[in-house]
C-alpha cells in the first residue's frame, strides 16, 4: 500500500496539536507540520515539535492573514514540500491543528488506497461570486490579528464593503473572471500528488490570480481541479465531518461528548474541530475507539 502524507496547518491550542499528532504517528504516514510565522510558540513545545515524533517534519513558517491569498500560497508551498521529499503516496491530506481522525488508520490506509487516483474536494452549492470577482483592496484586513490597529481596521473592512457595493452596482467585475466556472468547498482536501503537482506549478499564475479575493483557500483547488482534466477524478465521498451551526458562520461546531455518536456513525475520515481544553473527553473517546 502506498504511504499517505498529512499536512498540518496550525497556529495555536499546542495540546490539541499534540493529539492530532500523537494520533498520525504512525509508521506508514508522514506529517508535514506548517505553524504561523505570527504564533508564539513556547520553547518547551518548539522542543516537543522537534522531538517527540518519529514521522513530523517541520516547514518553513509563513504569515497567514485570514481570508487572504497568503494561506493560498502557504498551502502551495506546502505541497512543494511534500512532493520534494520524492517519497510515494497515494494522497497528500490537509488538516488543521484541531482535526483528529475518526477512522483507525488501518481504515485510512485501505480507504485511500482504494481510491487511488481520486481527488477528494468538498464541493458546496452556496457560492457566492462576488468573493472571488470583486477586488478587495485591504485583502489582509478581513482577520483582525492582535497588535494592529483596531481601529485601521474597522476602516479598511469598511472601504472594501464600499467598493464591493459599488463594484456590483456599475458591474465592473474583473473581466477576466466572467468566464471561469468557479467551484467552492471546504479548504480542507485529499489530493493526489499529481493533483498537487498540477498545483505547484500554477503557483505564480494562481496566486496572481485570487490575490485581492476574499478567502480563496476555500476556491483555488476546487476550481483549479474542476476546470482541468481533474474534472472527471473528483470524488463526491465526503472524507471530512464538520458540522455548521449557523450558515455563514467562519466558525464550525466544536466536538463535544454530546457528538460522541454522530462523529462514530459518520462514514468520514477526519473530523473537525475539537478543542482539549474545552472537552478532552471526547477526544479520549475517539482515541479509544479507532485504537488498533
Amino acid at each position: 500500500m502506498k504511504r499517505q502524507a498529512f499536512v498540518v496547518m496550525a497556529h495555536n491550542r499546542w495540546e490539541m496539536l499534540f493529539r492530532l499528532l500523537e494520533r498520525l504517528d504512525d509508521s506508514r504516514f508522514d506529517v508535514y507540520l506548517h505553524i504561523d510565522a505570527d504564533s508564539m510558540v513556547p520553547d518547551g513545545v518548539m522542543q516537543r515539535l522537534e522531538s517527540g515524533f518519529s514521522n513530523l517534519t517541520l516547514l518553513q513558517r509563513r504569515t497567514l492573514f485570514w481570508g487572504d491569498v497568503s494561506i493560498v500560497d502557504a498551502e502551495i508551498c506546502c505541497f512543494a514540500q511534500v512532493l520534494a521529499s520524492g517519497r510515494e503516496y497515494s494522497h497528500i491530506h490537509l488538516l488543521s491543528g484541531q482535526d483528529l481522525p475518526i477512522k483507525s488508520n488501518s481504515q485510512i490506509m485501505e480507504f485511500f488506497n482504494a481510491h487511488d487516483g481520486q481527488e477528494f474536494l468538498e464541493m458546496v452549492d452556496d457560492l457566492t461570486i462576488a468573493h472571488v470577482r470583486c477586488v478587495n483592496i485591504f485583502t489582509r484586513d478581513f482577520g483582525y490579528k492582535p497588535g494592529r490597529s483596531h481601529v485601521m481596521y474597522r476602516i479598511r473592512k469598511s472601504v472594501n464593503k464600499l467598493l464591493h457595493a459599488l463594484e456590483k452596482m456599475i458591474l465592473m467585475h474583473k473581466w477576466y473572471r466572467r468566464r471561469i466556472d468557479f467551484r467552492k468547498g471546504s479548504q480542507w482536501v485529499s489530493v493526489t500528488p499529481r493533483l498537487a503537482g498540477y498545483i505547484v506549478g500554477r503557483r505564480e499564475e494562481i496566486v496572481r490570480f485570487y490575490r485581492r479575493s476574499f478567502a480563496p483557500d476555500e476556491f483555488f483547488v476546487q476550481t483549479t481541479a474542476w476546470n482541468s482534466e481533474f474534472k472527471d477524478y473528483i470524488c463526491d465521498k465526503k472524507t471530512r465531518y464538520i458540522v455548521w451551526e449557523r450558515k455563514h458562520t467562519p466558525h464550525p461546531r466544536t466536538f463535544t461528548v454530546d457528538d460522541f455518536d454522530s462523529l462514530t456513525a459518520s462514514e468520514a475520515c477526519f473530523a473537525r474541530k475539537f478543542d482539549s481544553d474545552a472537552d478532552s473527553a471526547v477526544i479520549d473517546m475517539i482515541y479509544d475507539y479507532t485504537e488498533e
